[in-house]
């Protein structure tokens, strides 16, 4: 196995146990026979729900070819069911975690930008602002 899909597996696994551990209930999604996956991970808190794709940069930047076009199709219909866009899970350098929707994705693809550089990544909401957020929408819907 690839020592970047170890590291990316590794980061799904670290990233379910973070959100088991914050109340959510976490189911990670195998991959199918031909290797593909609409994401990694469904997290329920309450009425909450999120569609999560881990991802790791270990470069300057995160690229957004690496989202599969089965990807864009899933989170867009998670979107349209669940009134919730996809979200990744960034894993930064430095270990910190950023989630960034799939909305202002799809809006910063739309001005012509291909990738994040850290330090635009870095103003990206972070992990505990994000679960802060999910607990506030707990029993919104």
């Amino acid at each position: 196995m690839a020592p970047n899909i170890t590291e990316g597996n590794r980061f799904e696994r670290v990233m379910a146990e973070i959100l088991s551990a914050k109340g959510f209930w976490v189911l990670r999604i195998p991959q199918n026979a031909g290797g593909q996956q609409p994401a990694d991970l469904i997290a329920v808190k309450g009425r909450y729900h999120a569609l999560i794709d881990c991802k790791v940069v270990s470069g300057d930047r995160f690229a957004f070819d690496r989202i599969e076009d089965n990807q864009h199709y899933a989170m867009g219909r998670f979107a349209q069911i669940g009134e919730e866009t996809g979200w990744f899970a960034i894993r930064m350098p430095d270990g910190g975690v950023r989630m960034l929707d799939m909305e202002s994705i799809e809006a910063i693809e739309e001005n012509g930008q291909r990738s994040m550089n850290l330090k635009e990544l870095s103003t990206v909401m972070g992990l505990e602002e994000w679960t802060k957020r999910a607990n506030e929408l707990c029993g919104s819907r």
